[in-house]
């Protein structure tokens, strides 16, 4: 099968919504699949051109690319809007060229009414250009390119159900599909022992999105009332002393901020992590949070659409209300109180996580590829054995 896979950013492997492409990609790959890739690096003089120029650009770039492609490729498989200008006419090539699946990284509808619950609450201000682009011009362009594609993938039910019942797609085409942990956090030893200093981290940028108006307080009090617990920050995309002076000054001591790190270093950065702290508002699966499972730390995490499908509440991990961070920090003191509890749900929480493999995900998805080029009547091309 030949296959065209587009993001709306730069590829970089850390990171959440290209790391998932990338690795995707290579997934296809290593089943014998040819596939190409289109990304910000394909925008003419990117590197003068800011970030919002880079965003309103690409769907223009990416679709040229697909056109350019449209009679080698099997499937093109976009990430959310990156091909809303074709998709916009797609009735004018109803039956024709590849297989179009546009591929959702979280709904970004979903995201928009979250940020405005927290704007409601007062805990966040959203700038006066947001209801023009992001929380509404952009909004549109995913709408466009959900409606018109041959299938949508989401990544929780709560997504997907958003996009039939609101946007109004036929949930016979739309699937929801897992994400898969790199090979670095498969297999990795389970916990053990207990560690001390007991250290709560929180992985994730330090944004809104990820819930620090909830996840600040709520460390606030764990560090306040446990003298002797430490607190780790890691991945805030924001510079140390930036996210330090969210935090009381006699605390600063006991917390540890690193603003960027690779993937692979991540599960020497969590070795004898107590508790992980997860408060998103909205989230649409939580690989972090899985891939803190995976290295054996026991996970607190928001009632979120994609905590709440990756974790088993009181069983593999524990899950409190959306914004609540008084929740947030009963629950984490309760886990750093409770060694056993502890070191029970850290057990199970790693083992339900080796059965998220980019195999097994990219398997399902390519199974969905075919019988839509069947539904289609245009069989796949025969699998080849080099990587595109």
């Amino acid at each position: 099968m030949r296959i065209l896979l587009t993001i709306h950013h730069g590829l970089e492997q850390s990171s959440g919504a290209p790391g998932t492409t990338l690795q995707l990609a290579d997934s296809y790959r290593s089943l014998g699949h040819v596939v190409r890739l289109c990304s910000y690096e394909a925008i003419p003089a990117r590197g003068r051109m800011p970030v919002q120029g880079q965003q309103l650009a690409f769907p223009f770039v990416a679709t040229a690319t697909a056109l350019r492609l449209w009679r080698w490729a099997d499937v093109v498989d976009a990430s959310s809007a990156d091909l809303w200008p074709l998709l916009g006419l797609r009735k004018l090539r109803a039956g024709r060229g590849p297989v179009v699946v546009t591929r959702s990284h979280g709904l970004e509808h979903a995201v928009a009414d979250a940020l405005r619950a927290q704007a409601a609450a007062g805990n966040l201000r959203l700038s006066r250009a947001y209801p023009l682009y992001h929380g509404g011009w952009r909004l549109q362009e995913v709408a466009i390119s959900l409606r018109r594609a041959d299938a949508a993938f989401f990544l929780n039910d709560d997504d997907r159900e958003y996009a039939v019942g609101r946007l109004g797609l036929t949930q016979a085409f739309t699937y929801v599909m897992d994400n898969g942990l790199s090979k670095a956090f498969i297999g990795l030893p389970p916990p053990r022992i207990h560690v001390d200093p007991k250290t709560v981290v929180q992985v994730g940028s330090f944004s809104p999105r990820k819930g620090i108006a909830y996840s600040v307080p709520a460390i606030t009090r764990v560090l306040s009332e446990r003298p002797t617990v430490r607190a780790v920050l890691l991945g805030t995309g924001v510079a140390a002393a930036e996210v330090l002076g969210h935090f009381p000054s006699g605390l600063r001591g006991r917390i540890t901020v690193v603003d960027r790190y690779e993937q692979a270093d991540l599960p020497q950065l969590l070795a004898g992590a107590s508790v992980g702290l997860f408060a998103s508002v909205s989230e649409g699966f939580g690989k972090t949070l899985l891939e803190t499972m995976a290295c054996g730390v026991a996970a607190v995490a928001a009632r979120a659409a994609g905590p709440r499908r990756i974790v088993a509440d009181g069983t593999t991990g524990v899950l409190v209300p959306v914004r609540d961070w008084t929740a947030l920090a009963r629950a984490t003191l309760c886990l750093l109180d409770d060694d056993d509890l502890r070191l029970r749900l850290a057990r199970a929480g790693h083992d339900a996580a080796q059965r998220y493999t980019w195999e097994a995900t990219a398997a399902e998805r390519l199974a969905v590829y075919e019988r839509l080029l069947t539904a289609r009547s245009r069989p796949p091309r025969a699998q080849v054995s080099h990587a595109g």
